[in-house]
């Protein structure tokens, strides 16, 4: 009977060897695109939020608008109390103004600048609804002002 057959060994593979210190001192560095310091990176992520904080709130005041509310800003007379006040929606919300006589020279429509709001002017109204106008204050979408594309070129 012969003795059985040790099982084989799988050939030992060396270390890789380092290369010579030549050959790495030969090769140039790889440096980061952008090396920055520690306190210029605090710099820029403070301002970076700043600006991103900026931009969500007007971002958010575009979107979000707190609804108009009658008799917030106005100061009224006592013959400019008498002049009807109403927040209708067609279909947007607008103030609209009658006055309390019931003769209507004249019919004004009012778009508010910038970003302010119709109850603001709502004093104005009342003012010139004492004599025979009937303003209405029409707020714009988006605060956009200047989106007519039919406007007459000279």
């Amino acid at each position: 009977m012969s003795a059985p057959s040790p099982a084989p060994q799988p050939p030992q593979r060396e270390p890789p060897q380092p290369p010579p210190a030549q050959a790495q001192a030969s090769r140039p560095r790889r440096r980061p695109l952008l090396h920055l310091s520690n306190r210029v990176k605090i710099w820029f992520a403070s301002l970076l939020s700043l600006a991103s904080g900026y931009v969500i709130s007007n971002v958010r005041e575009l979107a979000v608008r707190p609804p108009l509310v009658l008799g917030q800003d106005a100061v009224s007379t006592p013959a400019s109390a008498l002049a009807r006040v109403t927040l209708e929606h067609d279909p947007q919300p607008f103030i609209n103004i009658v006055p309390a006589s019931a003769e209507v020279k004249t019919l004004l429509v009012f778009y508010p600048g910038g970003r302010v709001r119709p109850q603001a002017y709502e004093w104005l109204g009342r003012a010139l609804a004492v004599r025979g106008c009937r303003p209405s204050f029409r707020p714009f979408r988006w605060t956009l002002r200047l989106r007519a594309p039919s406007v007459p070129r000279a």
